[in-house]
């Protein structure tokens, strides 16, 4: 068994009987599987990553049968970073109905107080005004990346409020880690786990698309 699992490259190998019972791991030898070990076939994404905090494999359970093996490499498949995107594109979408819900579809710079003329969001804008003299352009919103819809809200005191934020730097303090996040979403040269506290890091960061959705959808009006 340690041949093959060095041969593998492997430090986790399940050891297949008539029940998946055991494994072996580099250098302790074979193990019995435990039941603090496993995780639920169905467990959401948000559980996997608290699991992964405290260990650095799992064994996916079926009732009561062993039916696979996760590791932390496994977090940076496809599969997993697109249940991101969804989540982050969900939260988009729902942060754009909400600031529409103040400013209607009037984002000139002017109106939300964005004064740089460099800036990412005056660089959209004018984009934006070029597609519109050709009669091709779609809402001003489209244009926007994550961090221009943060910005907006960040600089108004309505928004803020509308969203529970006590100040712009509580904003940023409760949404920092969110653009991260989309960087290693969109970004295929980014892992999203690459070190050792990534894991705890990722599942903060989720954690925080969750509160913050749950925060834009229980925002019942922006008050005036």
């Amino acid at each position: 068994m340690e041949q093959k699992a060095n041969d593998l490259s492997f430090d986790i190998l399940p050891i297949k009987g008539e029940r998946m019972i055991e494994y072996y791991k580099k250098p302790e030898g074979i193990k019995k599987i435990q039941f603090d070990e496993t995780i639920e076939i169905d467990a959401v994404l948000s559980t996997v990553l608290n699991r992964l905090t405290e260990r650095n494999f799992l064994f996916v359970r079926e009732g009561s049968d062993i039916c696979g093996l996760l590791t932390k490499a496994d977090l940076n498949k496809r599969e997993v970073i697109l249940q991101i995107y969804a989540m982050l594109v969900e939260l988009e979408r729902a942060l754009i109905n909400f600031i529409r819900k103040h400013f209607g579809d009037d984002l000139s710079p002017e109106n939300i107080g964005e004064n740089e003329s460099e800036s990412s969001f005056s660089q959209a804008y004018e984009r934006y005004l070029e597609d519109k003299k050709t009669n091709t352009e779609a809402t001003l919103y489209e244009y926007l990346y994550l961090s221009n819809l943060f910005n907006i809200v960040r600089k108004n005191e309505k928004l803020l409020k509308g969203l529970g934020f006590s100040s712009g730097t509580a904003f940023k303090r409760n949404t920092s880690g969110i653009n991260e996040l989309r960087n290693c979403v969109m970004h295929p040269s980014k892992f999203l786990i690459s070190g050792e506290n990534e894991v705890e890091t990722a599942s903060k960061r989720i954690k925080q698309v969750q509160e913050f959705l749950f925060a834009i959808n229980s925002a019942q009006h922006v008050p005036y």
